[in-house]
């Protein structure tokens, strides 16, 4: 990720009710995997499940799931993404509870972290130096100035200025600092990364905040399952790497690709869906083989079976990066 893709990418119109991430699972639940929703068909399937009576927290529920990927839309027409159908066939087969699993863990790690890196880190950076801070006010505060300071260009920074000055006069902390403050914590209570019932980091939380630190803010993208390895060992990049030129790494490869090609194929076209295989392939490796297979990777891999004959071809999609897949051989 460029430098300068970071400082305007993130999660900006949130509040408190756009915190609850198992609740945007029971969402997708709702959404057909190839179905076309127009607006008045989209806005009941999100009243069904979150009980809103009002439009505003809806708009801004399907503007947070377009923001981490899991809903497209073109013109006036959404449909689940790519990413999206990778998280339907995931949690199919799981109870949906309050707490998230830990496919749906691993994957909103990977849309968070991919979607709203700065004003994240910047969050956990904050809570940890604020340890002792017993006025959480205080650390809301303090966050917001930091974001005011730094080049994160999401929020007005005029508005953020103000409702600082506006709690320094009067001691009154403003609904809009609140809110988005407590989604984000709520991100970070859901993903385990923060206590749940204190301001302090847990020692996951700890261990993602100095990897990113030791390692850097560019490129996490090509490192996110290193460190969602935290999930199943409590450690940062300390699970084996996928090699596939190990037999038994090769073999496990092609049962999960063959078995996600299926899933995410359109059959009339004869072609699968490239970015539902790689999300499904790479966190199922990670949740159910304890193995580390980044999506870099993957695509080094698809392009490896396109020249052997495994696969007949790769398509790009409008970005130049891989999309669909066409042809499937084993043998």
């Amino acid at each position: 990720m460029a430098i300068e893709k970071l400082y305007i990418k993130g999660i900006s119109d949130i509040v408190e009710t756009e915190g609850n991430l198992p609740r945007f699972t029971k969402i997708c639940h709702e959404l057909h995997q190839r179905k076309l929703y127009s607006w008045n068909e989209i806005i009941p399937l999100v009243k069904k499940v979150t009980g809103f009576t009002r439009n505003s927290p809806i708009q801004r529920h399907i503007e947070v799931f377009k923001k981490l990927g899991i809903l497209d839309q073109k013109d006036a027409t959404y449909t689940l993404s790519s990413e999206g159908r990778a998280l339907l066939q995931l949690t199919k087969d799981t109870p949906l509870k309050e707490k998230l699993t830990l496919p749906e863990k691993i994957f909103y790690f990977r849309a968070l972290f991919n979607n709203a890196l700065y004003q994240l880190y910047i969050l956990l950076k904050i809570i940890d130096q604020k340890r002792s801070v017993t006025e959480p006010k205080e650390v809301v505060i303090d966050y917001f100035g930091n974001i005011i300071k730094s080049p994160l260009r999401i929020w007005k920074k005029e508005s953020l200025r103000r409702d600082i000055e506006i709690y320094e006069s009067r001691g009154t902390l403003q609904s809009g600092l609140q809110n988005k403050f407590g989604c984000m914590k709520a991100w970070l209570r859901y993903l385990k990364l923060l206590e749940s019932k204190e301001l302090i980091l847990t020692s996951i939380g700890e261990e993602v905040l100095k990897d990113i630190e030791k390692q850097g803010l560019i490129d996490i993208e090509e490192r996110i399952y290193s460190i969602a390895n935290i999930y199943t060992t409590g450690k940062v990049n300390s699970l084996p790497r996928f090699d596939y030129s190990k037999k038994i790494h090769k073999r496990l490869f092609l049962e999960l690709f063959e078995r996600a090609y299926t899933l995410f194929e359109t059959q009339e076209l004869g072609i699968s869906d490239a970015k539902s295989i790689r999300c499904f392939v790479c966190i199922k490796i990670l949740q159910d083989h304890h193995i580390i297979l980044e999506e870099k990777n993957f695509d080094i891999i698809m392009n490896d079976l396109a020249r052997s004959g495994i696969i007949r071809s790769l398509m790009t999609g409008r970005e130049g990066k891989l999309a669909y897949i066409s042809g499937f051989s084993r043998f």
